[in-house]
């Protein structure tokens, strides 16, 4: 055994964070300081590029073009040609839009995949000589990841927002995030700990032991997590629409459609994801098309159980209630509608100053009534109704009438 420290064998600090062969059969030493070369004949270490303090050189791959790439946590992303026997600094610094912080690399054809810390997952493309970050429109845009394991045409990350499955290319589906709650030992996971072994499984070290799985396990995992949607209830001013065939003739969840006319409408809905699995962590997004501009999401920590949303004084529109749900907020289910058609109300009208009011309704009994409140006597609309009606008093149709809000279509 020959051992090899700082004193006498040109190695230039003895925290060693990386080793690396290269395909000419040089072997380089990334340290706290810099990077080393080994000669095999000679058996000595020299010092090939001092960086200084606080370099923490971790990581070392070759490229098909014959460079080698170096990480470092400190310096950034650095470069050697063989062709010219020259190092480049291709960090923020020199204008190369990268963190200083560069924790692991993994090369793919012309691809160099970078892991940072604080720029997420970087792509620099060598033949074209053009560099850019995979994660800008994504959520994980400032994330730091620690190792890189590619299976394919995927990347498997390990960050500190979970493990990533990276699919380039499919836009917002590109990214699903595993956690501990679909079965891994820890959230947190240790640097450059992973490698895809010959049979196919991926190792992963975490601060809690291991993890060992096939990649298709957890795709099976992530299609299950996209979740169906069903609604349990629509309510008018508080009160839950019967199904008796008036504005419901089944149940809100299947019919998916209501037909209201109105000067104004409100509404309210409740809708819940089925999901047996991971309930804590559903995650959803909705917008009601014609009213709102853009996507209203859930955070985690609000996604359990049945979700109400409620809109009030909708002018007379065609709207769509458009709901979708995901387990973690990555990938998201079938969007599912409810069609609403507010028509403008000539059936209850506000007893303006020179108009009359016009109120028709149904009674329980079946029966058409027709009110007519001439000028002055609307503020005797509820008693009148009361005096006149009093079977309606307390029912969702006698809300209706003095809210002066909506009134149903047969």
């Amino acid at each position: 055994m020959k051992h090899f420290t700082q004193a006498g064998t040109g190695l230039d600090n003895l925290d060693v964070y990386s080793v690396f062969r290269d395909s000419r059969g040089q072997l380089w030493i990334g340290t706290k300081m810099g990077i080393c070369r080994y000669d095999d004949v000679s058996q000595t270490i020299t010092c090939a590029f001092g960086l200084g303090h606080n370099s923490d050189v971790v990581d070392i791959c070759e490229d098909a073009r014959g460079h080698l790439w170096f990480a470092s946590l400190g310096k950034g992303l650095i470069r050697y040609g063989f062709d010219d026997g020259r190092f480049a600094l291709c960090s923020h610094d020199s204008g190369g839009g990268l963190s200083d912080f560069v924790s692991c690399l993994a090369v793919e054809g012309d691809n160099l995949w970078i892991g940072t810390h604080g720029c997420g997952l970087c792509r620099y493309d060598i033949a074209a000589d053009t560099l850019s970050r995979e994660f800008d429109m994504l959520p994980y845009g400032n994330c730091a990841v620690f190792q890189i394991v590619q299976n394919g045409g995927e990347l498997w990350l390990t960050t500190n927002r979970g493990l990533l499955k990276y699919s380039p290319g499919n836009g917002p589906q590109s990214i699903y995030k595993f956690t501990s709650d679909d079965g891994l030992l820890a959230n947190i996971f240790n640097a450059n700990s992973g490698i895809k072994s010959s049979t196919g499984h991926i190792y992963i070290g975490c601060n809690n032991g291991i993890n060992k799985f096939y990649p298709y396990d957890f795709t099976r995992r992530e299609n299950s997590a996209k979740l169906s949607v069903v609604f349990p209830d629509f309510k008018l001013f508080n009160r839950s629409v019967p199904v008796d065939g008036r504005l419901l003739s089944n149940t809100i969840d299947c019919q998916r459609s209501v037909r209201l006319r109105g000067r104004k409408m409100s509404f309210s809905l409740d809708f819940i994801a089925l999901n047996f699995s991971s309930p804590l962590r559903t995650v959803y997004r909705y917008r009601l098309e014609n009213f709102d501009d853009k996507w209203i999401t859930t955070g985690l920590d609000e996604g359990a159980g049945v979700q109400h949303v409620s809109y009030t004084n909708l002018p007379p529109n065609r709207y769509r209630f458009v709901v979708s749900a995901s387990t973690g907020g990555e990938q998201f289910g079938e969007e599912v509608v409810d069609g609403l058609f507010c028509a403008p109300g000539d059936g209850v009208a506000a007893g303006g100053v020179g108009a009359d009011l016009l109120a028709l309704f149904k009674c329980e009994q079946g029966h058409a009534h027709q009110l007519i409140l001439h000028q002055g006597a609307a503020d005797d609309l509820t008693g009148l109704i009361v005096h006149l009606f009093p079977q309606l008093q307390g029912g969702l149709l006698f809300d209706i009438l003095i809210h002066d809000t909506l009134l149903l279509i047969p």
